[in-house]
């Protein structure tokens, strides 16, 4: 299990909620990226609010942003962080 910040409803900061989450599996050619601290894109509070125009649905995890911030080469294997559809 890990900790994910997740998001029920569009609304103010206190919609944003820490829960418990199945961590998930990498495939064979994929790696498991634990992030220690992530900043938040002034995008994101659009996106909590519902009134950007590609708000989410519902539930959905904050900031996924991180998988472009952390897509990157390393040695012979290429790393794409993705993160779990609720």
């Amino acid at each position: 299990m890990m900790q994910a910040i997740v998001v029920h409803e569009y609304g103010e900061p206190e919609v944003m909620q820490v829960e418990e989450v199945e961590t998930p599996q990498p495939a064979d050619t994929f790696v498991l990226v634990k992030i220690q601290a992530a900043g938040v894109n002034p995008v994101d509070t659009y996106l909590r609010t519902g009134i950007h125009a590609h708000a989410p649905e519902l539930p959905y995890t904050q900031d996924r942003s991180q998988e472009l911030m952390l897509s990157s080469h390393c040695a012979t294997r290429n790393i794409s962080v993705t993160f779990p559809k609720m």
